[in-house]
């Protein structure tokens, strides 16, 4: 392969020439912010230093110092992602420019390594050189690769008729489609909330135009404590439990942010908003994909009873306010935003 058959042992080397290049500019790595507290990393870069001036030094064959610009608590986790994993230098010179690109370009120390890529699938089989603590039983697996198409409705290729048949073994779902899972078909799931729906309100609508308006309207939103599906839990931040930082859930350091629901307060707001907007015919249309329409309808009850209820200003003048909701599909609505 490659000239010569590489069979490196791991070295503190391996992960200095990773950081390094996941520094550099022309990498482009995504994962970049995760490590650039590392001293000099930024300014490599920015392209202002050589990436040999950065804070990660080997001190021996199985030891590195890695030197911190400033602090940061969720650096040991980004040392665990894949923005850290070592990296042969001799190997990777050798691909010239191919590194990872087909299995042959590419080295495995793990569990298993990536025997074959196929159209729509990974195939990985079981390594028999690991060595680590925690070896598999597994002689292969079969990664499968996803489109919007094998999710339509009836479609054999849908993911929860295959975790049903047996196809799948395992498989990431949403909670709609869990929601679909046959309670006796023996199949368990793991909820993982990483998603939050929020409204987005056009601030350029003659309803929305004022801040005052704004916060009428969240605040007649009526929150929901029981919410009709099992997979959607009520917010009180706008980042979901799934969001980590320094260890811990970003959910649980920044508290209560989304306005708890007070009839009065917004309806009281919506009287000052009148008196900026001087609309009397308000309507008020929300877009929602089908699977969120009745819970948003349940939070536009609040809002409805609220400032619904307003039916003059404060010069006696009618005040006819309608909301609306109107069904679309994730495209559609990204299309009207």
């Amino acid at each position: 392969m490659l000239g010569r058959e590489f069979n490196p042992e791991i070295t503190a080397e391996d992960f200095v020439f990773a950081l390094q290049r996941a520094v550099l500019p022309a990498t482009g790595a995504p994962l970049f912010p995760s490590i650039s507290a590392i001293k000099n990393a930024v300014a490599i870069n920015s392209g202002k230093a050589n990436m040999n001036t950065l804070g990660a030094v080997a001190n021996d064959k199985y030891n590195l110092t890695i030197t911190l610009a400033s602090p940061d608590s969720a650096f040991m986790q980004a040392l665990s992602s894949s923005v850290a994993m070592p990296c042969n230098k001799e190997f990777f010179n050798a691909t010239k420019g191919r590194y990872g690109l087909e299995t042959k370009y590419t080295l495995f120390n793990g569990q298993f390594y990536l025997s074959s890529i196929l159209e729509s699938s990974y195939l990985l089989k079981r390594n028999e050189e690991y060595k680590g603590p925690s070896p598999t039983v597994i002689n292969q697996l079969s990664l499968a690769i996803r489109n919007e198409e094998d999710e339509t409705e009836g479609n054999k290729k849908n993911t929860v008729n295959r975790l049903e048949s047996g196809y799948y073994d395992a498989a990431f779902i949403t909670g709609e489609q869990s929601s679909k899972i046959d309670e006796e078909s023996g199949i368990t799931y793991v909820p993982y909330n990483d998603t939050t729906w929020a409204l987005l309100l056009n601030n350029n609508s003659p309803a929305f135009e004022s801040k005052t308006a704004r916060q009428a309207f969240c605040t007649g939103l009526t929150r929901l404590e029981k919410p009709e599906k099992k997979y959607i839990k009520d917010s009180v931040c706008l980042t979901p439990p799934s969001c980590v930082s320094g260890g811990a859930a970003v959910i649980n350091q920044t508290g209560q942010t989304v306005p708890e629901h007070d009839e009065m307060k917004s309806i009281n707001l919506w009287n000052k908003a009148l008196k900026i907007t001087k609309a009397t015919e308000i309507t008020v249309t929300v877009l929602t994909v089908p699977e969120m329409s009745n819970e948003l309808k349940a939070m536009l009850q609040g809002v409805q009873s609220g400032i619904g209820s307003v039916v003059k200003n404060d010069k006696g003048e009618p005040v006819d306010f309608t909301l609306k909701v109107e069904e679309l599909s994730i495209k559609e609505i990204d299309t009207r935003i």
